[in-house]
């Protein structure tokens, strides 16, 4: 017998979402990073330089497969089991395997590459978003942005809480482990509440039965920006797939993610190979969050009044124009300038396109869609960092590599013109 709720879930779906991805995925993440740098100078270490290089490799390939099976999954099975299985893996990594890591490379590149981007994709961006669009319509910008407000918690508490670990251990890296494998536990404990959708429970997107609009009828609901709720209009991956907008929008999507990569690759290398020292770039360090969670906000209370891909456009062209005020480095303010832009479009590549693909695809099969998208976007615009680091070895510097992401945030401001003519076309169709 299914529980009865007076009450409009949404919200409270919503915000266990954004605990889950905290508590399992971003602490896994963050703990990584913290954990296996102390792990790799440790003197029992018997890992390679080129097994730890060789897992984000193996990251990267685990993501471009995940993505799919992730939002496949999301609309066949719903996001609760994926969220269950997310951190059940994540458990068992920061338990079990780690006590194998440093002493058998199998093991290290099982444990931090494709357990950590299991946990890491299922309880990630692709099923969060799914949940999102199912369950939000008129606020879906808003809820989409909440749930990644948790990137920045974790970004910011995380290599504190686990250095500290970490030292009150006596150096054993592996604490660090165990402190995500106990955060996972209690995002088992709270995937268990989660609701798939709104009609499981016997409730309505929104909370409002006239949310879906349906036949002859239309869109029973107004939106100030263009949603497509109609349930005779939803489109499938494959419906989607035949469209030349969709392809467009393949292509913006790839230039963000290109724009969102370069934060990290080179990242903090391009500053201290340039002279600045890390008493200079930590404190940019700590402010490029602060930066993401007001932009978070700021994107809360404008992607539903704002048409998503007219927002995302100022996005892409103020990200050129940072990356390429940074690119021939001497002052400080140059990586300032680097970070704001650079943690704007890292957030925005979280938060933006699946509200986007929702808004104009539909939500009954944006898990597939939106997990399709993630893949390629991704896929196409990995070489980049590669790339990056030929450009480095052949000039000396990462001056032309900024100049390219630049030259991309500009292309990718055209796409989004060419985007947002074919949406006009895309809502007129629609509507006839």
């Amino acid at each position: 017998m299914k529980k009865t709720y007076t009450k409009f879930q949404g919200w409270n779906i919503v915000i266990l979402s954004t605990l889950i991805m905290t508590f399992v995925g971003n602490f896994q993440s963050n703990v990584h990073t913290v954990a296996n740098g102390i792990m790799m100078a440790s003197p029992g270490n018997t890992i390679s330089q080129v097994t730890h290089g060789f897992v984000w490799t193996v990251v990267i390939a685990a993501g471009v497969v995940l993505g799919p099976v992730a939002g496949y999954l999301s609309d066949k099975i719903g996001a609760k089991a994926l969220y269950i299985t997310g951190s059940v893996v994540s458990v068992i990594g920061g338990f079990v395997l780690v006590q194998f890591q440093p002493n058998n490379g199998f093991i290290y590149v099982l444990n931090c590459g494709i357990v950590y981007s299991i946990a890491f994709m299922f309880t990630g961006s692709v099923t969060g978003q799914t949940l999102v669009n199912n369950w939000l319509f008129k606020l879906r910008g808003r809820a989409s942005a909440l749930i990644n407000t948790g990137t920045v918690f974790a970004g910011v508490v995380t290599p504190i809480i686990a250095n500290a670990i970490i030292n009150r251990a006596g150096g054993d890296w592996k604490a660090a482990y165990y402190f995500y494998g106990a955060t996972s536990i209690v995002g088992v404990v709270m995937a268990l509440f989660l609701i798939n959708k709104p009609s499981d429970i016997g409730q309505y997107p929104d909370g409002n039965p006239s949310a879906l609009a349906q036949g002859e009828g239309g869109q029973s609901v107004t939106y100030k920006v263009y949603k497509n709720v109609d349930l005779t209009k939803q489109y499938t991956l494959a419906s989607a797939l035949k469209t030349p907008f969709f392809w467009l929008l393949l292509a913006v999507f790839i230039g963000l993610q290109a724009l969102s990569s370069f934060l990290m690759s080179p990242g903090t290398l391009m500053f201290l190979e340039a002279g600045f020292d890390m008493s200079q770039i930590s404190p940019v360090l700590s402010i490029r969050q602060v930066i993401r969670l007001v932009f978070l906000l700021l994107m809360m209370k404008y992607m539903d009044r704002i048409e998503p891909l007219k927002l995302l456009g100022i996005i892409c062209g103020c990200t050129a124009l940072g990356y390429f005020l940074s690119a021939n480095l001497h002052t400080y303010w140059q990586v300032f300038a680097f970070y704001a832009v650079g943690s704007i479009a890292n957030s925005t590549c979280l938060s933006m396109p699946g509200v986007i693909l929702g808004n104009i695809y539909g939500y009954k099969h944006i898990g597939k869609i939106y997990g399709f998208v993630y893949a390629v976007a991704a896929l196409v615009s990995s070489p980049l960092s590669t790339l990056n680091g030929v450009i480095r070895q052949s000039t000396g510097s990462y001056m032309i590599a900024s100049y390219l992401h630049a030259g991309i945030g500009v292309a990718t401001v055209f796409l989004i013109l060419g985007s947002l003519v074919m949406l006009k076309r895309e809502i007129a169709r629609m509507s006839a």
